[in-house]
């Protein structure tokens, strides 16, 4: 087996030194205690999703904007020069190629045309008509600038629904990466997937949560506890809190750490601690 191909290899698939090692161990049949490929999977599967978003993330908005841009301007934009059209007895190809802002001002030019060629005749009736008619254009002008900024915000609100989308992708991988984390500690780490379905939303509906793990309140200010007594400044004080209240977190006795048991019996007949169990039966009966 030619070890070196193998470095390389997992080299490039990115993983680091100590994981190389490890991944090369196992293959060769060796043991190697705290490697847990499932951990290491998801931690790897939500790095290369976060570089993805990440590297990506103006081509992702650039594209949402192509595709949703143009339709969106048509909207206001069509009405408006069909009015500028009718006002002017202009044809299609008269303001073919315009923008809204070019086609009022080939109509107010041309007004301004015909009131000059009928200088001569002002008359009350005209100068009433004059008068009419330059209330229309400021009208016409007035909704060519109302519409820029409705422009302007169908924009900013498609922006702020991508940023939102890939913030709620991040913050679930990074929240998904620690709920998997061994620095949590839970009872049964194997029951980490059910604990994720009762600790995900809470969080995630009470916090921001940053690349790095740190959170923050929904306003960007300090992070509220749980039970309004501190601030949290990182994302496992909340899971740990809440896994706590909910009777799933491994608690330590006397310096040695075990599990608070959850099932069974003991074999001293004493009574069982089935707290955790009956609030993980109430909250999933709520789901």
């Amino acid at each position: 087996m030619d070890i070196t191909k193998l470095e390389s290899f997992f080299t490039q698939l990115g993983l680091n030194d100590d994981l190389t090692k490890n991944a090369i161990s196992l293959i060769q049949g060796e043991e190697v205690e705290d490697f847990d490929l499932h951990t290491i999977a998801t931690s790897y599967t939500n790095e290369k999703e976060e570089l993805f978003l990440s590297r990506n993330r103006a081509a992702i908005i650039d594209k949402h904007e192509k595709e949703t841009q143009g339709s969106k301007w048509a909207e206001f934009s069509n009405p408006l020069l069909n009015t500028v059209r009718k006002a002017g007895g202009f044809s299609r190809e008269d303001l073919d190629g315009l923008t809204v802002k070019e086609a009022i001002n080939k109509l107010v030019k041309q007004k301004e045309i015909e009131g000059s060629k009928h200088g001569d005749e002002a008359t009350a009736e005209y100068r009433q008509k004059v008068t009419t008619l330059q209330t229309e254009l400021q009208e016409i002008r007035d909704l060519a600038e109302k519409l820029e900024v409705e422009k302007s915000e169908v924009e900013e609100a498609a922006n702020k629904r991508i940023e939102a989308t890939i913030y709620a992708q991040n913050a679930k991988q990074v929240l998904k990466a620690r709920l998997y984390s061994k620095d949590i500690g839970f009872d049964i780490p194997e029951k980490v997937g059910l604990y994720s379905q009762l600790i995900e939303p809470k969080i995630l509906d009470s916090y921001l949560i940053g690349q790095d793990g740190s959170l923050t309140a929904k306003d960007g200010t300090k992070a509220l506890s749980f039970d309004g007594k501190t601030f949290y400044t990182h994302v496992d004080q909340a899971i740990k809190d809440l896994a706590k209240s909910m009777n799933i977190l491994k608690v330590s006795n006397g310096g040695i750490t075990t599990k608070a048991p959850i099932i069974g019996s003991t074999s001293g007949g004493e009574k069982v601690n089935l707290a955790g169990t009956n609030f993980l039966a109430q909250q999933l009966a709520k789901k």
